[in-house]
């Protein structure tokens, strides 16, 4: 049986590393927060250019994946992918008119990280919400933005 002073050195040692990792974790954690709220800003204006009814205009457009030339001969909806190389990733050309904005619907919780006032733990909301679930760590269900 290994003395008290060779078990204290080696939960000492387990200690330090779990400190680390939790440094670690923690450097990360705040990182992602980071990654997280510019990704959010993007986020937003997908679905603020999701909510707007356009029109394309007629004209000559270039595929954005191979660069083929495409003229449309009447006003577009929406622009189909690209019978040369099939891509959806759109054209480059005359600018879409915004014809109409459909406004969102109002949310409780809008997306945006949100802490645990419990565990502090953080919370990623992706998209507005009326509800948020519990806490993944302490199950509490109050939650402050960050």
């Amino acid at each position: 049986m290994a003395s008290a002073k060779e078990r204290a050195q080696k939960v000492s040692q387990e200690l330090r590393q779990a400190t680390r990792t939790a440094r670690t974790a923690s450097t990360r954690a705040r990182k992602l927060g980071e990654d997280f709220r510019i990704l959010l800003v993007q986020v937003r204006a997908e679905a603020e250019a999701a909510r707007n009814v356009v029109e394309y205009p007629s004209g000559r457009y270039e595929c954005n994946a191979c660069h083929q030339p495409v003229i449309f001969s009447e006003t577009q909806r929406a622009l189909p992918p690209c019978d040369s190389c099939g891509s959806s990733r759109g054209y480059s050309g005359p600018r879409a008119r915004v014809l109409d904005v459909i406004p969102p619907t109002p949310r409780e919780f809008s997306a945006g990280l949100y802490e645990c006032t419990n565990c502090h733990a953080p919370l990623a909301l992706v998209e507005d919400s009326d509800t948020l679930g519990p806490c993944e760590f302490c199950g509490a269900t109050e939650f402050r933005v960050l």
